[in-house]
């Protein structure tokens, strides 16, 4: 008897769309710096730079529009769709390869959170979110903004007033660095992984200073970002309005000896330094 394992394998149902993903929309960025103790909770060991005592750390806003480039499709869940979120992220390290890797992701959307979770193992959770001001709704940015998150008792809250634009020469590099565990069918065991991946700018957008920027985080029971909760003083502050980005084209999975050597420092340097 001959199956056709196409047409049953995956069951097509599925809460979200096969990759890669076109995102396009708009992002506020503020950075700031905390000390190695204070973000260790948060941290992935392995991947905290050895030399740096203070790290660099962002809170990004997102709001995207997405839809699947996949030429496949054989899954019922809509190719196109919107999200909201927020990221706790750090600079970080995978051998020789500088990346930024997001400790704490909120959105409001169930199947971006499925398959970021599926897709990438990123640590999505479901969150609330209040979006205020023209950036968020209107053509022309310019002018105050907010955008704020909530997760059980954990809130983030960024403010600011938007002003001129500040061009880029260039698009910057972006590299999100993932740590993730997959079970092995074989065993049960939990099998450690890192995925590199490498978004594609199709646009960059238009970028503008965020002024008078303001980020406040409060932890409640969430041990991962207590030890610097409160104001957090920003080292600067930006937004980019209209940017397009292809997501899911380019990843690189390490696992076994491959992952131990690239922890060890032998990896092989494969892209420049994250700039954004």
């Amino acid at each position: 008897m001959t199956i056709n394992l196409r047409a049953t394998w995956p069951f097509p149902w599925s809460p979200w769309p096969s990759g890669p993903w076109e995102m396009r929309g708009t992002v506020a960025t503020a950075w700031f710096l905390v000390g190695r103790a204070e973000v260790a909770p948060m941290a992935n060991s392995h991947l905290l730079p050895n030399d740096e005592e203070d790290v660099l750390c962002r809170v990004r806003f997102y709001d995207i529009e997405y839809t699947s480039l996949s030429e496949i499709d054989d899954r019922t869940a809509a190719r196109s769709g919107r999200f909201r979120e927020a990221v706790v992220a750090y600079r970080g390290a995978f051998g020789h390869v500088g990346g930024d890797v997001s400790a704490v992701m909120l959105t409001d959307s169930f199947p971006y959170l499925a398959w970021g979770r599926d897709a990438f193992g990123w640590p999505l959770e479901p969150a609330a979110f209040e979006f205020d001001g023209p950036l968020w709704t209107q053509a022309n940015p310019q002018g105050q903004m907010s955008a704020f998150a909530t997760a059980n008792d954990l809130t983030i809250r960024l403010e600011g007033a938007v002003s001129a634009k500040s061009p880029l020469d260039e698009a910057p590099q972006v590299t999100w660095l993932t740590p993730r565990t997959v079970p092995d069918p074989s065993t049960l065991v939990e099998d450690p992984q890192m995925l590199i991946v490498y978004p594609r700018w199709v646009s960059i957008g238009e970028r503008y200073e965020l002024e008078d920027a303001r980020l406040v985080i409060t932890a409640g029971s969430d041990g991962r970002v207590r030890s610097f909760e409160g104001e957090i003083a920003i080292t600067s502050a930006d937004v980019l309005s209209g940017f397009t980005m292809v997501v899911g084209e380019s990843v690189l999975s390490f696992r076994g000896q491959e992952l131990d050597n690239a922890i060890a420092g032998h990896t092989v340097e494969l892209h420049a330094q994250t700039q954004w």
